[in-house]
């Protein structure tokens, strides 16, 4: 019987940083009336493609995509990439990832295979796969006390699980894709449950109870941080909303 392991992403609150500055260009509307002294121009927001796919439905409108390093940002008004991209100023915080598990239903009600599958999440190994996001293990450990694969292998396999233990992953964060490989090393065969937009932050999904507010305490456990990047046009100011999204404030 598959059971439920669950990743939750939670953004910290951000802070504005300073950015190189792109103007907006001049855009003239033939119009019979005089414009509004309080009307403003449309706002231009550009995310980078795991940003885009993250904040989902939640983006603002209009929003587009944009490849860091590479797209001009000129006609942009705020651009929000996850790492530290270069041309973008990192924001004090970060999206912390941290994993919770599903301990009221077999095998994860096993403390012993609880701790196995924890141990096969290791933030170290982690954070290297995700280099390329910016990825830093959320809390240090020697290199010394990670268990390798073969002996995560084995004490499965003592614990009843020669053949591989499978697992199902509802997993909202930046990389989320390439966990199956990460952990199939340690004798876990993960499958991924993408959650729904209504679902995304409680992760809500079958036997998944809702999440909790900090990745700490309540059965959680702190994996990596994420730096969250962005580029703003000179004279606006940024305000983050509940979810940590990036937004243009007054």
């Amino acid at each position: 019987m598959r059971s439920t392991l669950r990743i939750a992403a939670l953004l910290l609150a951000l802070a504005g940083c300073e950015s190189a500055a792109t103007p907006l260009p001049a855009a003239l509307i033939p119009t019979p009336s005089p414009l509004s002294a309080t009307a403003v121009p449309s706002l231009h927001y550009a995310f980078s493609p795991e940003a885009f796919a993250y904040w989902g439905s939640e983006l603002p409108a209009g929003a587009v995509q944009f490849q860091p390093g590479i797209d001009d940002l000129a006609q942009v008004d705020i651009a929000v990439a996850f790492g530290n991209p270069p041309g973008m100023s990192s924001t004090p915080a970060a999206l912390v990832v941290g994993l919770r598990l599903n301990a009221e239903s077999p095998p994860l009600d096993d403390s012993q295979v609880a701790d196995l599958v924890v141990q096969a999440f290791q933030p170290q190994v982690i954070a290297a796969a995700l280099a390329d996001l910016g990825a830093v293990p959320a809390i240090s450990a020697a290199a010394d006390e990670a268990a390798s694969p073969g002996s995560l292998r084995t004490a499965l396999a003592n614990a009843g699980y020669p053949d591989r233990l499978p697992l199902t992953l509802t997993a909202h964060l930046p990389g989320a894709e390439r966990l199956p490989q990460i952990v199939q090393p340690y004798g876990i065969d993960l499958r991924l449950v993408e959650p729904s937009a209504a679902s995304s932050r409680s992760l809500v999904h079958g036997e998944i109870t809702a999440g909790t507010a900090q990745p700490s305490g309540n059965g959680w456990i702190a994996l990596l941080r994420i730096p969250i990047s962005i580029r703003v046009r000179e004279g606006l100011n940024v305000r983050y909303d509940d979810s940590g999204l990036p937004r243009i404030g007054e």
